[in-house]
């Protein structure tokens, strides 16, 4: 899969049409919501960021990136079933 490198920067829904499952008639419902990465010790949410499944090597300022729907106004559909 290539995304493009200001992945997870802005709020956006980054796999519509990138991720292989995001690409058929009837992509599942995760594909059209947004998200970004967060730094999870400065996030006041009720449902706290998850660490990437994407970029698992990298970090910043040390850490490993975070990912939040919430914080883009989005349901997560995703973490459940494929970031466990």
């Amino acid at each position: 899969v290539s995304y493009p490198a200001e992945i997870g920067g802005t709020c956006s829904s980054w796999d519509e049409g990138v991720h292989p499952m995001c690409k058929g008639k009837k992509p599942p419902q995760w594909c059209t919501e947004r998200w970004c990465y967060v730094d999870p010790c400065s996030c006041k949410l009720s449902e706290h960021p998850k660490v990437t499944m994407y970029l698992p090597d990298a970090s910043f300022s040390g850490m490993s990136l975070y990912y939040s729907y919430e914080t883009c106004g989005s349901k997560d559909h995703f973490t459940e079933e494929y970031n466990t």
